[in-house]
């Protein structure tokens, strides 16, 4: 029942056919349909017996499970009205398979094809494979733009080895656009007055006569120049241009003629200003005229913390552990932060002062913003975040013990993935009867209250009946769970379930090994036989079987005269008057007839039954019936012991002579035997010269 890679995908064959090893593809028997599952042979919309039952109408396509009735799902699909869509990592007709995809690189697979879907950066037929280098995103089919010697994220396509600050372009050699800063020039420029920003900070540049952070400020009065550093040089009462340091007249702004050179002042501009960073002095008194972010006679001291810019008149905008920069105000950042008021972390993939240190982690993971720890999220563990946490553990740095009881628990959150056959949230409870599978999404199709094996649905058939539905019933002569156990009954069939003998009519015993005693027949031999004239009955039936010569339901009749036989089927061959036995046919011979069919009168000197007495009749012949003597012409008595008394002849002595007085007849025939001298019929003829010898003559 499996195929595939590893022998991981169950068979869907029905019908008890075999599925192709690697394919899945079914064999199908010429009386089962369909392509790849082997349906059997009702038509779509009918299921039962005999195909003559319709499906439900809520049933998909109107399939619906050939014995039961109840819908088959299509791919994607589930529930007893197949209207509840696959959950998360799970597919197939009803639901039915998990998905065999990587969790923390997908989302699920496909819920039709179970084709798994790849989260951005992932490949593989499980989606457990990154993309290959140089390539990212979706079905890792878009290409990195990175500079050399630079790997792409393969999730976002960003660059493990970016642009330094202030650099774009495919190898790095281009300075941002006016306008745009910082990693990947992605910053936007925020001076005014058209200022220039610095490409890595994006600090402002003022030009000539403009102050700031932003370069938004004007110079004050009695300034002018680059971050407005210079003092006008100008008498009491004029202004310069905050720009070129003109004087301007205080009535037209048009410019005056200046006073002394820079670095002098006094009459005749002979002294010298000893003012420092770059500070100029009073031409008549030789003050010196700090510029932005110092202060002092001299200008010699920097802004006290917390100040800056022009007469550090300015307090600092930052947190109160960061300062700021004493002439321009920009704070100085802790590490980990960026941003002209610190109010940026560093990006994703960098760390420490200025965020200009790459972090070490693996693809995708960040690392904290100050210390360049990796932070791995959960179901990851390691300096760099590139191991998973081992079966048992989840969460943060895998420090969560899985709860689960059965089955996996899913790395990151800690969810239990349970095995065919268990659902709960600890996998701790079996499917619910009439349910298995993974996460218990299958129907069972028992039938008889045959169970189901939770894992894969296989029926656990009771006792005399078996199938892959436990729908038949053990084969003749098995019985048992398993239909294992064979049956001993000698005469009759026995119980599937427990193999107890239901006897044949006819006979009884444990074993049905006992026929029915005489005179009794049928199921259980309750019957009392009725057969006559020594007929043996059927101990099963109780139809008399009657002995030849006997017919009738009871046997009670003999043949009919001229048949014989087992139910007289035969007829008899007697003749002259012979009787044929009922049974066997044999003629018993009237008197004075023998043979086989007593078609032989009994020899001469024979008579009686079967001829088997002699004549006594002094040597002539008996009736062969009563043996009453035949006596020949001439001769009379019981016995035929008498000549004929004188003038007397023939049969019987019957005849009277006819011959002369004085001659004398034949016995036998009556011819006259005439004295000497006589002849002729009646010895009336006189014979002369004849001796004294008598002649005979016809005297009839």
């Amino acid at each position: 029942g499996t195929y595939g890679a590893g022998c991981e995908e169950k068979c869907l064959c029905k019908s008890d056919a075999a599925c192709h090893p690697k394919t899945g593809r079914c064999s199908c028997a010429r009386d089962s349909r369909g392509r790849h599952r082997c349906d059997d042979v009702c038509p779509f919309g009918f299921f039962g017996p005999r195909c003559n039952r319709r499906c439900p109408d809520d049933c998909p396509s109107a399939r619906c499970h050939r014995h039961f009735g109840h819908c088959e799902c299509p791919p994607g699909w589930h529930g007893r009205h197949c209207n509840l869509p696959c959950a998360a990592f799970s597919h197939g007709p009803g639901c039915s398979r998990p998905c065999k995809c990587s969790r923390a690189h997908s989302s699920g697979c496909d819920p039709k094809t179970g084709e798994c879907i790849c989260l951005d950066g992932y490949t593989g037929e499980r989606c457990q494979k990154p993309c290959p280098a140089a390539t990212w995103g979706k079905k890792c089919s878009k290409r990195c733009r990175c500079p050399e010697h630079s790997k792409c994220d393969p999730a976002t396509g960003a660059c493990s080895l970016p642009c330094p600050d202030g650099l774009t372009g495919a190898a790095c050699g281009r300075a941002c656009p006016r306008g745009s800063y910082g990693r990947n020039c992605s910053e936007r420029c925020e001076c005014a007055q058209n200022a220039l920003c610095d490409a890595m900070s994006g600090a402002c540049t003022c030009g000539p006569g403009w102050r700031g952070s932003f370069c938004e400020l004007p110079c004050p009065p009695g300034f002018h120049g680059t971050d407005c550093g210079l003092r006008c040089a100008c008498r009491a009462g004029v202004d310069c241009n905050t720009v070129t340091g003109q004087c301007l007249d205080s009535i037209n702004g048009s410019a005056v003629t200046p006073g002394c050179e820079k670095g002098f002042y006094g009459k005749n501009c002979l002294r010298s200003c000893h003012c420092e960073h770059g500070a100029t002095c009073s031409q008549t008194d030789g003050k010196c005229h700090c510029g932005p972010g110092f202060s002092g006679d001299r200008c010699e001291n920097s802004c006290p913390e917390g100040f800056y810019g022009a007469n550090c008149a300015h307090a600092c905008n930052c947190k109160p552990w960061e300062p700021c920069d004493h002439v321009t105000g920009a704070c100085h950042c802790q590490l980990g932060k960026v941003g002209r008021r610190c109010e940026q972390r560093c990006k994703q993939g960098w760390f420490g002062q200025g965020c200009q240190l790459r972090c070490n982690c693996s693809a995708g993971v960040a690392c904290h913003h100050e210390s360049g720890n990796c932070v791995c999220p959960p179901g990851l563990k390691g300096e760099r975040c590139d191991q998973e946490c081992e079966q048992g553990t989840h969460g943060v740095n895998c420090q969560k013990r899985c709860q689960c009881r059965r089955g996996r628990c899913d790395r990151i959150s800690g969810q239990c993935d349970c095995p065919a056959g268990f659902t709960g949230s600890l996998c701790d409870e079996a499917c619910p009867d009439g349910s298995f599978g993974k996460n218990c999404l299958g129907t069972c199709s028992c039938q008889h209250n045959g169970t189901c094996e939770s894992t894969d649905g296989t029926c656990q058939c009771p006792p005399g009946k078996t199938g892959k539905h436990c729908e038949k019933d053990c084969p003749v002569g098995y019985f048992g769970t398993g239909c294992i156990h064979k049956c001993s009954c000698v005469h009759g069939a026995c119980a599937a379930r427990d193999g107890s003998c239901s006897c044949s009519p006819g006979f009884v015993g444990d074993k049905c090994q006992h026929a029915c005693p005489a005179g009794a027949y049928g199921p259980e031999c309750r019957h009392r036989c009725e057969c006559q004239n020594n007929a043996t009955c059927d101990s099963a039936t109780g139809i008399c079987k009657c002995k030849p010569g006997f017919l009738g339901a009871t046997c009670s009749n003999s043949c009919p005269t001229g048949r014989f036989g087992e139910y007289c089927r035969k007829r008899c061959r007697c003749t002259n008057g012979g009787i044929c036995d009922q049974a066997t046919g044999s003629c018993s011979c009237t008197d004075g007839f023998m043979g086989t069919t007593c078609e032989q009168v009994c020899e001469r000197g024979w008579y009686g039954r079967n001829c088997s007495r002699p004549c006594v009749c002094n040597g002539h012949s008996c009736d062969p019936g009563t043996g009453s003597c035949r006596c020949p012409a001439g001769f009379v008595g019981h016995r035929c012991e008498q000549g004929c008394s004188e003038r007397f002849y023939g049969p019987g002595c019957s005849l009277f002579c006819k011959c002369p007085q004085g001659s004398k007849c034949s016995s036998t025939n009556g011819q006259c035997i005439c004295p000497v001298g006589w002849s002729g019929p009646l010895c009336t003829d006189e014979e002369l010269g004849k001796n004294s010898q008598g002649s005979v003559s016809n005297g009839l």
